[in-house]
């Protein structure tokens, strides 16, 4: 095991104290979590080597076992704490400080203070409550949501110093199962974060960017770190024969204080009924703590088995993989079959529809009319269920170019919930292609405050802003977005559209080969295209890929209309969009507004599509 010394560490404006614990920059703390700190202090005195992955986890987790994954939450959160840089990931190897390191006398004469809390070991109080009746199993529930509830919203009334801000946001992490399938800890957050969000009061980090967390021993600190949330509720649930057991805390991110920490152990059968039952009254007693408004819906189900069949297929459908999509699909019909009245069930079947008919999983127009069935099915059940709002906006949209329906349906969604990032998505899709992208900007900008974890959040705002012509803006939202992920294939596919806009012919050509490499297409292919790229330019690097795509029965019609219109050869490519609007495929709707249809708008044929689309030609020209 690689041992820490302890002393005292400069490297550029940082200043590492390994015995006092404290990182500071300039004379100001920066707070780190704990594991994140003996990480730190690992690499920093091994500046210049590379620390293998396995002697930091024995470093810093010792006598423990942890996955990877813990380590690499930690380096990120490093990352964003120290200056660009200083930690280099070896691939397939580790990681190496890159800075030179001074070691230096402890400083004496830094007038604040380390706070104590600055490393803090989180603890808990245990309390069991009994249950002898059918009336205690109540109040049971009700004593868990006032309880969390208090520390998440109401803390202001427990004069709980220093008070939690109700604008705070707030990530629920999946609950760790102890002896259990990690679906059942997820189901619990995401049945949470629904509710709590649904007011739009409170900023809930969506479940796409918890997810990561499931099945995981990641610090919650350091979660909380790289989600850019201001407090954690974190838990676990154990079933011990007939008993359940239900740890929760609430923890500030800044200095990793426990803000408050219960255990709950209570006798009870079934462990989906009682996840149900505390996802409804946590809900409702933090919702009137906060006087939060607006609707939230209802998810409960009184077929326990019922239930897990929803856990499990939604954990399964939000993995966007298109084999777990479909298994998810298939669960979840399940579910509904055992209880028909369970609304979220079938608003969760048409989510797992939507991935099939945005990624290619299914013909657009099947799609859509599955889309329509289960969600029309889950809204005559619960109106107020924003996901299946914004389901319906999507098929009014796309499906039937109703423009000022989808707008309706959208509009309903966030009224129930204003952070339902599909009513939002739906918001942004329909500005873009009315041409409103002043007001798409600022949509697009608070879905990315939502979460600003997710790559695909920082890229939105690119788009209306390459829309109107702001190329270099758009193009600090692409890179931020890669930034986050280096192997986001959408990034690049979207620089290279930018640049092209540009007329920038190397990049054009680069960052297009980087997408498809991402992609994982044939490695042949690519070869063909970067040499005619090489010999010929762009032209015949256009050419090449046309030839191609017509080699393809697979390709959509769409596609080829767009590589037609790259090689100039506008009157194929309205054939092929034509065809497009015969077979209702679902790019179609950006046909107004997307940049690089502009030298085809004034022509009659193309005016009749967008005719044909509920679109008026004359805003696009």
């Amino acid at each position: 095991m690689i041992p820490v010394v302890a002393g005292c560490f400069s490297f550029g404006p940082f200043h590492l104290d390994t015995t006092e614990r404290v990182l500071r920059r300039e004379g100001t703390i920066v707070v780190l979590a704990p594991k994140a700190f003996e990480i730190l202090a690992v690499l920093v005195q091994n500046s210049g080597h590379v620390v293998s992955k396995e002697d930091l986890i024995q470093a810093v987790w010792p006598d423990t076992f942890v996955e990877e994954n813990n380590l690499t939450v930690h380096i990120s959160a490093l990352r964003k704490s120290l200056d660009e840089g200083l930690i280099e990931t070896i691939p397939r190897r580790g990681y190496r400080f890159t800075a030179a390191i001074t070691q230096a006398a402890q400083l004496g004469s830094v007038s604040e203070p380390a706070p104590a809390l600055l490393i803090h070991e989180v603890t808990r109080t245990d309390i069991v409550v009994e249950d002898a009746t059918q009336h205690s199993r109540r109040a049971w529930f009700v004593t868990i949501g006032a309880s969390i509830a208090a520390a998440l919203g109401g803390v202001a009334y427990l004069r709980l110093r220093p008070a939690l801000p109700l604008e705070s946001a707030v990530a629920i992490l999946p609950f760790r199962p102890i002896g259990g399938a990690p679906e059942i800890g997820l189901g619990l957050a995401d049945s949470l974060i629904t509710r709590l969000g649904g007011g739009g009061r409170i900023n809930v980090r969506p479940t796409a960017s918890v997810r990561r967390f499931t099945g995981t021993n990641t610090d919650p600190v350091a979660a909380g770190h790289q989600l850019g949330v201001d407090c954690v509720l974190d838990g676990s649930v154990q079933q011990e024969g007939d008993r359940i057991r239900l740890s929760v805390q609430l923890i500030r991110v800044a200095d990793g204080k426990q803000i408050w920490g219960e255990t709950f152990d209570q006798e009870f059968r079934s462990i989906f009924g009682i996840e149900d039952e505390i996802s409804k009254q946590v809900a409702s007693a933090l919702s009137a703590k906060l006087r939060v408004d607006g609707s939230i819906a209802s998810r409960s189900t009184p077929n326990s088995d019922a239930y897990r069949l929803f856990l499990i297929g939604r954990h399964l459908i939000k993995q966007w993989n298109h084999p777990q999509v479909l298994k998810g699909i298939k669960l979840t019909e399940e579910c509904v079959a055992k209880d028909p009245n369970f609304a979220a069930g079938y608003s969760t079947i048409a989510l797992g529809y939507q991935f099939l008919s945005l990624y290619g999983g299914m013909e657009t127009r099947e799609a859509l009319t599955k889309i329509r069935l289960y969600a029309q099915k889950a809204l005559a059940l619960d109106d107020n269920l924003a996901e299946a709002h914004s389901q319906m906006a999507m098929v009014k949209i796309v499906g039937d170019w109703d423009w000022a329906g989808g707008e309706r349906e959208w509009r309903r969604a966030l009224e129930l919930d204003p952070n339902d990032m599909g009513g939002l998505d739906g918001k942004a899709t329909q500005e873009i292609c009315m041409g409103q992208f002043d007001e798409c900007l600022k949509t697009r900008i608070k879905l990315r405050d939502l979460d600003p974890t997710l790559p695909v959040g920082h890229l939105g705002p690119s788009w209306p802003l390459y829309y109107s012509g702001r190329y270099e803006e758009s193009m600090v939202h692409v890179r931020r977005a890669l930034e986050l992920d280096p192997q986001f294939a959408r990034g690049y596919a979207d620089l290279s559209i930018v640049y092209r806009l540009m007329g920038r012919v190397t990049e054009t050509v680069d960052y297009s080969l980087k997408a498809m490499e991402l992609n994982a297409a044939d490695p042949d292919m690519i070869a063909q295209l970067r040499k005619a790229a090489r010999q010929s330019g762009l032209a015949a690097y256009d050419r090449k890929r046309l030839e191609m795509a017509l080699a393809n029965p697979k390709t959509p019609v769409f596609g080829l209309a767009g590589l037609y219109q790259n090689v100039g050869d506008f009157e194929k490519s309205l054939d092929c969009l034509e065809k497009a609007v015969d077979t209702h495929q679902a790019q179609l709707i950006f046909l107004g507004t997307f940049p690089g249809w502009k030298p085809m708008r004034q022509d009659p044929r193309f005016q009749k599509l967008l005719v044909r689309l509920n679109l008026e030609p004359r805003r696009f020209v």
